[in-house]
């Protein structure tokens, strides 16, 4: 499990007046995330940007998506087994 260290932030520039900032996450191998909380979509979306250009983010729906679209990830049942019942 990958263990990632709140930092001072924000690092990287953002030009959405609408997102608010939530936090600058690093990983161990010391690349580094804002965390932002975008209002626009229906459902706010955690973004976390990665770099300054404009393409450089990602949003949590799309790694989930890519997380449970990936034939060599186990079924979720597989994943999160149902509670034995004793």
């Amino acid at each position: 499990m990958m263990v990632y260290t709140v930092v001072p932030g924000p690092v990287f520039k953002h030009d959405c007046q609408e997102c608010s900032y939530q936090m600058t996450i690093q990983a161990p191998n010391g690349k580094q995330a804002d965390l932002y909380l975008c209002p626009k979509s229906q459902i706010s979306q955690v973004l976390a940007r990665y770099g300054n250009e404009p393409s450089e983010y990602t949003t949590l729906a799309e790694q989930m998506g890519a997380i449970l679209n990936n034939p060599s990830i186990p079924e979720l049942p597989t994943l999160f087994p149902a509670p034995s019942e004793s």
